[in-house]
């Protein structure tokens, strides 16, 4: 049986931080499964979109929207890979760098659920955020902590 990867959406109804109505917060899922044919992996990644909803007492709500991407991972695909693109960029040779962020950026670091990395020195406590959090309120966090440490 082929093995396909399935690019998702879901949205939250109302927004779970900040209770909008009008702008949601929208999340991009990438599952993969077996499937026998590209019809039959259709009806599977919609299938695992439905049963990914989700439901509270609260009224919120987590719901399936669609595919956005699907395809087949052929023999181009190692077991472990999950997901590949081709991009054309201008001057990709120079803007390599920019476009890889720091290493202490990744999620994995970031992430309120994440303990990081476990041989780094913590000098000072840790900024509290999440990836749900948004740059800008995280830059005046940052600009409010310097203002009071002098």
């Amino acid at each position: 049986m082929a093995r396909y990867a399935a690019k998702l959406l879901f949205e939250w109804y109302p927004d779970p931080i900040t209770g909008n109505r009008l702008m949601r917060l929208s999340e991009e899922r990438i599952v993969v499964f077996p499937a026998r044919s590209p019809r039959a992996s259709v009806e599977r990644a919609r299938r695992l979109g439905k049963q990914a909803e989700l439901r509270y007492d609260s009224g919120h709500r987590l719901r399936f929207v669609g595919i956005l991407q699907l395809m087949e991972l052929g023999v181009e695909c190692a077991p472990g890979e999950v997901w590949w693109e081709f991009r054309r960029r201008r001057r990709a040779r120079e803007r390599a760098r920019t476009l890889v962020p720091a290493e202490k950026t990744l999620w994995v670091f970031t992430d309120l659920t994440s303990k990081g990395p476990a041989n780094v020195e913590q000098r000072r406590p840790r900024q509290k955020t999440n990836r749900l959090t948004s740059a800008s309120s995280r830059r005046r966090a940052k600009r409010a902590a310097a203002d009071t440490q002098r």
